[in-house]
């Protein structure tokens, strides 16, 4: 068993109570949404260890028996929630692991380029100091720019704009009129760095 499925663990027998009554007692508190979300995103990252975080923090789980077991299992699924996305199988992409809205990820990305449907390059870029106004696009050769979010994704100083497609992907498109290539996509997928 890895390391972060005996976490998982330990957050069931925490916020579990005794098995002694689990037959008796029926849940009478909805579940919460924070863990509704852990669980999607287990089933995905952390496959193995879903009977008993199921049993717990499922809908019919011990934890909505009471009020104070249900506050402590919300805090625990929360928690194991940012667990799970520090995985390296949460990082490449599942969206199970991620709301709609989350903000970029910071750290290296892989970037694919097309100018129509030919492939143009194969590179890397950066993303730092992002927050909820934008973030900051460094590339390989030592270039930087300041890009900010707006209502349709975000757009760049160098008027390229993109689409965030999760927190760890997103799509740019670089518009010039004098250049070779009128439209420019740039596919971008985070990666783990070596």
């Amino acid at each position: 068993m890895c390391g972060i499925e005996r976490f998982l663990l330990l957050l069931v027998m925490g916020c579990a109570g005794g098995s002694e009554t689990r037959e008796e007692a029926t849940p009478s508190l909805p579940q919460a949404e924070a863990c509704d979300r852990y669980l999607s995103c287990a089933a995905e990252t952390t496959p193995s260890a879903m009977g008993p975080l199921l049993d717990a923090y499922g809908i019919d789980g011990t934890c909505w028996e009471s009020g104070d077991d249900a506050e402590l299992c919300t805090t625990a699924c929360e928690v194991g929630l940012e667990q799970l996305q520090a995985m390296d199988s949460a990082l490449e992409g599942s969206s199970a692991c991620w709301p709609d809205d989350a903000p970029l990820r910071e750290g290296r990305y892989a970037l694919t380029s097309w100018c129509g449907d030919a492939l143009m390059n194969v590179d890397r870029a950066w993303l730092d100091e992002v927050d909820d106004e934008g973030f900051v696009l460094s590339d390989a050769y030592g270039g930087s720019q300041d890009c900010r979010f707006d209502d349709d994704g975000f757009i760049c100083d160098d008027g390229a704009f993109g689409t965030v497609l999760s927190p760890t992907s997103w799509q740019q498109v670089f518009y010039e009129d004098d250049w070779f290539c009128e439209a420019m996509r740039v596919e971008a997928e985070w990666e783990p760095v070596d």
